[in-house]
């Protein structure tokens, strides 16, 4: 999986897709660059600061501090309380009243810093 941004915040996804890694919707690889457009609009671009990768699934913060994921879900890496993967960007329900600075993903676990420096994440007991 391959991620590219531009200076306007617009993410561009590539690449394998299965779990819905990439959030184009589908689980297909992509071979070309591919616009992550918002789900609710399904025609304008999710903006972000910030994008992360772990193994098989993606986290991303908006412009606005809000925390989306997607793809692979099968340890609640995502953080949504469930084992789902998300095809597309799912907004992070947990964090709804928290402006978020900061992500990071590993294999299977996910964390976030808001924006008072709260620490904050989720991972799978199963592996540790």
């Amino acid at each position: 999986m391959l991620v590219g941004g531009v200076d306007t915040g617009e993410v561009y996804m590539w690449g394998n897709g299965a779990n819905g890694r990439l959030g184009l919707g589908i689980a297909d690889t992509v071979m070309v660059p591919t616009l992550l457009s918002d789900p609710e609009s399904r025609s304008d671009a999710l903006r972000f600061k910030s994008v992360c990768c772990g193994a098989m699934h993606t986290l991303g913060i908006t412009q606005e501090g809000l925390a989306y994921s997607w793809g692979c879900n099968s340890n609640g890496q995502l953080g949504h309380g469930d084992h789902t993967d998300q095809l597309s960007p799912t907004r992070i329900a947990l964090l709804a009243a928290t402006t978020v600075s900061q992500v990071d993903a590993g294999f299977d676990f996910s964390c976030t810093i808001d924006c008072m420096f709260a620490p904050g994440s989720w991972l799978s007991l199963a592996t540790g």
